[in-house]
């Protein structure tokens, strides 16, 4: 199910085409086109004409995402949100080539964005923008072209250039020198920020233009800006054959603006004061800078990639790209106060308990080097113990603080680092690669990687979140057998190769997008009292092992090894051991197959929920040593083997509680006739109980709270638990023996870490995605 993008995207993707005249053309050029045409092409690229200027040498639109410049012989396309800007090259292509106008240079940038995930194909992946550039430009632009990514990939935007040219030709005239200078910035300061919203005392745009400052850039300029409803701003301003434009995103939590200089003289043009001018405007805690020639001058002023940011802020980086046929592009980014961090990523939640989870881009587990470092940027209040005592004691605290109302969980990091340490006590040799659609809880994932955890990925979105941390691309396998070839394309571009597969199809799409991956044959291996199947969709039968081997072989797929899954929440040791022994066929039949370098088996997931017994001894049933006894005999020590696992539930299930408030009662009548009680509260089966569906779990709850009368020789009555829903499915417990509750109680449920809210929705407008979480650090 899609869900709905956290915020707007303000980073916008840009489009310069430059033409060349033919004996057809007319004397306007790209000017001559109507404007059902200019609607034609935009209506591609998913916006409209909001506003139109001109004057002698072109004409200006803004947009309802940012805006388009007209020349005779070249068009500039800005447009941010989720448009489809790409999408408009083969119209543009076709308008130009009917005025008799050939595309000689085109260049497509953009900085990063902020929603990657919620980008429409190919504009999530920069590599897959590339590839459909190239095959839109076709003929000789098409099979020219260099891309680039400037910038720090773990501290701030990075910037995406592509760029072909057909380079000096006879008959050609040379394309004049073009300055552009392009200001990104995010975390916008509110108090700026505001100015931007059509509140009450709005005016007018020209007002606001005035208000902002903007105005004072803009002195001489013909001015066409737009406010937006009910908040937003567009400029353009015109000067000569220059132009200004500016965007601006005011919302907190995803505030951006954008600010372009292009056509003035780079020998007048003093970035650096612009720059200074600028960030007193908006303030932003991030900025970003590119400076871009469109044509190599020996004296350029921009060639010696200097520019000297405000005193308030210090430089986090510099990057300088010269381009094969002429030109360049200088890159620099800078930080408010010197804060080296990426992005601030909000905290798990505000001053006043709301949610901020989902809504940055970047980690700060990014920052975490050791456990200490993931305590402080989570704010993991330490706790003795994480018993149920300690932890509805704990949230009583929570709840009377931030005022709560709404789902709330607590997440014991502790209990993480003990659960790590039991794993690499009872099974030494494997190494655990989390299954991120477990809980991609950003703390959780940062406590794994700084122990040393590796990652199971099986989305594009999973890989850039655990990226994020700042972690190789080697500490992730792609551990999903059928990926769509989106996934292909962008584990490729992120670099990451090991991935799996179990068909032929697989191996055709593996050779055709990511062919220097490294793949493992997944095998069917089933433990029949898994709480979820899983070979019923995955894994190879024993009878197409040599095939697939030989295929693999033939397209020049490197097999690395093998991998299995026994089923989510296995039970039964024998069903590790069963498939362990056909990995070691599967190995055998790879060496017959050629395949020599197979090093690597990963026998997948299925551990059941990590818990403690009364001794401190965390409880795997029997796995561990049936997985020991069969890894030392058909892989034993010394074999040149590696071997890995996908633990999830392990790791997360216990981990978190969950809390939810109590807001309906009803009496009732039991079956038998005797009392009985329903209740109300503020999460449910579309919610993070999406597990009672999904999971086959089994829950468990407590009574917290004011009034409940929870101690020994309270009456327990049968009670119903509904979620908030109107629909009658979502019903959370039947029949359960609870005391009796009013509204304002709070209802605790264990061990919910495992495919929980990760599965929730916003069914009906009970928004289940974003609960409130809480940090501990338990000592036992």
């Amino acid at each position: 199910m899609a869900l709905p993008c956290p915020g707007f995207e303000g980073s916008e993707k840009r489009l310069e085409v430059d033409f060349c005249f033919g004996p057809g053309t007319p004397p306007c050029g790209l000017r001559t086109l109507s404007r059902p045409q200019l609607d034609g092409l935009l209506e591609k690229a998913s916006c409209c004409i909001v506003s139109r200027t001109s004057n002698a040498h072109f004409d200006a639109y803004v947009l309802s995402e940012s805006s388009l410049f007209v020349f005779p012989d070249r068009l500039v396309l800005k447009t941010c949100g989720t448009t489809k800007l790409l999408d408009a090259v083969p119209e543009l292509l076709g308008l130009a080539a009917a005025l008799d106008l050939q595309a000689r240079r085109c260049k497509y940038s953009r900085a990063s964005f902020l929603f990657p995930e919620h980008q429409p194909m190919p504009h999530g992946d920069f590599s897959a923008e590339v590839q459909q550039l190239r095959a839109s430009l076709g003929g000789n632009l098409g099979a020219l072209g260099s891309a680039y990514v400037l910038g720090d990939a773990l501290n701030g935007l990075q910037w995406h250039v592509f760029v072909a040219d057909v380079g000096p030709r006879a008959g050609l005239p040379a394309l004049a020198p073009v300055y552009t200078l392009e200001i990104c910035m995010t975390h916008l300061c509110p108090t700026k920020a505001a100015n931007f919203v059509r509140g009450p005392d709005f005016v007018s745009a020209a007002a606001t233009t005035a208000a902002s400052g903007i105005g004072a850039l803009l002195l001489g300029a013909a001015v066409d800006d737009y406010v937006f409803e009910p908040c937003g701003y567009s400029m353009n301003a015109v000067d000569g054959a220059a132009f200004t434009t500016i965007h601006v995103t005011p919302e907190e939590g995803f505030s951006y603006a954008s600010v372009e200089l292009c056509g003035y003289a780079g020998a007048t043009l003093d970035a650096s004061t612009v720059v200074e001018q600028v960030a007193a405007i908006f303030n932003p805690e991030r900025i970003s800078v590119a400076l871009s020639v469109d044509q190599s001058l020996p004296c350029c002023p921009w060639a010696a990639g200097v520019l000297a940011f405000p005193s308030a802020y210090t430089a986090a980086g510099a990057a300088c790209q010269a381009f094969a046929h002429g030109g360049r592009t200088s890159f620099y980014s800078a930080a408010l106060g010197g804060v080296t961090n990426p992005i601030p990523f909000p905290g798990p939640y505000a001053a006043d308990g709301s949610s901020q989870r989902g809504a940055g881009r970047r980690l700060r587990g990014a920052l975490a080097r050791s456990v200490a470092d993931v305590l402080a940027l989570y704010d993991a209040a330490p706790l003795a113990r994480g018993d149920a005592g300690a932890l509805d004691a704990h949230i009583k605290c929570l709840v009377a603080a931030h005022g709560l109302e709404d789902p709330v969980y607590v997440v014991d990091l502790g209990m993480v680092a003990r659960l790590w340490a039991a794993w690499t006590a009872a099974m030494p040799r494997v190494a655990p690669f989390y299954a991120v659609k477990c809980n991609d809880d950003e703390a959780l994932l940062a406590l794994l990687a700084v122990l040393g955890a590796g990652f199971d990925c099986a989305s594009e979105a999973e890989v850039d979140r655990v990226l994020a941390l700042g972690l190789p691309p080697g500490r992730i396998v792609y551990a999903n057998a059928c990926k769509r070839p989106r996934d292909i394309r962008h584990a490729a571009a992120r670099g990451v190769d090991l991935t799996t597969f179990d068909t032929p199809s697989e191996l055709a799409k593996l050779a055709a997008w990511h062919p220097r991956t490294r793949a493992l044959l997944r095998l069917r291996a089933d433990d029949l009292a898994a709480r979820c199947q899983l070979g019923n969709k995955y894994g190879a039968e024993p009878k197409d092992v040599s095939m697939l081997l030989r295929v693999a072989a033939e397209l020049g797929i490197e097999v690395a090894g093998v991998s299995f899954h026994v089923g989510s929440g296995a039970t039964n040791p024998a069903a590790f051991s069963a498939a362990i022994a056909l990995a070691a066929d599967a190995f055998a039949a790879g060496a017959a197959a050629g395949h020599t370098g197979m090093d690597l088996l990963d026998i997948g997931g299925g551990f059941c929920g990590g818990t403690f017994d009364a001794s401190g001894r965390v409880d795997l049933g029997g796995v561990p040593a049936a997985v020991n006894a069969a890894l030392a005999e058909h892989f034993p020590p010394g074999c040149g083997v590696r071997v890995i696992a996908e633990p999830g539930r392990y790791f997360a299930e216990a981990a978190a509680t969950l809390a939810c408030l109590v807001y309906g009662v009803r009496d009732g009548r039991a079956p038998g006739g005797g009392p009985a009680r329903d209740y109300w509260i503020t999460d449910g089966l579309y919610g993070s109980m999406n597990c009672l569906l999904y999971d086959h779990a089994v829950l468990a709850c407590r009574p917290l709270g004011r009034g409940a009368k929870s101690g020994a020789g309270a009456q327990l009555l049968p009670s119903t638990v509904f979620g908030p829903t109107c629909d009658g499915l979502d019903t959370v417990l039947r029949d359960h023996p609870l005391p009796r509750m009013e509204n304002g109680d709070w209802l605790v449920f264990p061990k919910m870490g495992a495919y929980t809210h990760t599965g929730a929705s916003a069914f009906n407008g009970f928004d289940a995605t974003s609960p409130h979480v809480f940090y501990v650090f338990s000592q036992a």
